[in-house]
């Protein structure tokens, strides 16, 4: 081979090695920066990482503080009784027709208060036209012709009592029988003085019964009773004082009482419903009469 030749084959070769050379820098290049972009991109992850780790940390510290906060009150509140949830109440208070009443949750158990007044005045304009007139003078004042408190109920849903009590009127309250009473001046002459009826303090008891109504025959109801009570001899009389038309009730009435009386020891029986009512009783003395043959 001449030298020529030898020299463009040197030449060609020296070519191919320096084109060679640089496509292997280029991809040298090339991967040099991919390992970079690679790196970045890990950089990146890395500091992701980092501040979630930083926020988790700081989270459980959070948590950590407010339980132990929680364990220092629970700690701190642990010598202090719990108040448990307070148990409903077994009894009902009502006000059936004004008047206060309690009564357990079943309603067989009650007990009521009552109460009644009733009072009236008067004035008189009287002149005797003599000094032998008698009276000599009228008394101007209030007479409280009732007045009751008491309480009534029932227990064990078929017994039935009431105990009432009367300060009111001059000859079933405190004045003394055959005497000036109540009045608002001095005593007439030969009158007594002002003290309690023949029966004492009792002679204002109104009603002290105890009643059984748990015998229903017929569709009805079988009161069996005893003790003080009011009863009903007539039909004016069954009504009570708060629903009659005038300040007493009937003369015919009053007159029918004499035997039975208002307020009087009785023991007896009374079947009734919506429609009929019948009844018998054994009475006694009135409330506050004494059991002797004299009354001094």
């Amino acid at each position: 081979m001449s030298k020529a030749q030898l020299t463009a084959a040197a030449a060609i070769g020296l070519i191919g090695a320096l084109t060679t050379s640089q496509a292997r820098a280029q991809s040298a290049d090339a991967e040099i920066a991919a390992l970079k972009q690679q790196l970045r991109l890990m950089e990146q992850k890395l500091d992701k990482l980092q501040k979630q780790t930083a926020a988790n940390t700081a989270a459980a510290a959070s948590a950590n503080a407010k339980a132990n906060a929680k364990v220092s009150v629970a700690s701190a509140n642990a010598a202090y009784p719990i108040k448990g949830p307070v148990a409903p109440s077994d009894a009902v208070v009502t006000m059936p027709n004004n008047r206060p009443t309690i009564c357990t949750a079943d309603n067989r158990n009650c007990i009521a208060i009552t109460s009644r007044v009733h009072f009236d005045g008067g004035g008189y304009d009287y002149h005797p036209n003599t000094p032998a007139t008698v009276p000599q003078r009228l008394d101007n004042g209030v007479n409280l012709r009732r007045a009751r408190i008491g309480v009534l109920g029932k227990f064990m849903e078929d017994w039935n009592y009431a105990l009432i009590y009367d300060f009111g009127g001059s000859s079933d309250g405190f004045a003394g029988t055959g005497s000036f009473g109540a009045s608002l001046g001095p005593p007439p002459i030969g009158g007594t003085s002002i003290g309690f009826l023949p029966g004492g303090a009792l002679s204002g008891v109104e009603n002290a019964y105890l009643s059984y109504t748990g015998i229903k025959p017929f569709g009805g109801t079988l009161a069996i009773e005893g003790g003080i009570m009011d009863l009903p001899i007539t039909l004016d009389e069954a009504s009570s004082s708060n629903d009659i038309p005038f300040m007493e009730r009937a003369a015919a009435g009053v007159v029918s009482r004499f035997a039975t009386d208002d307020f009087r020891a009785a023991v007896g029986a009374r079947w009734f419903n919506d429609v009929f009512w019948a009844g018998g009783y054994v009475t006694g003395p009135t409330t506050g009469a004494i059991h002797s043959a004299s009354s001094v």
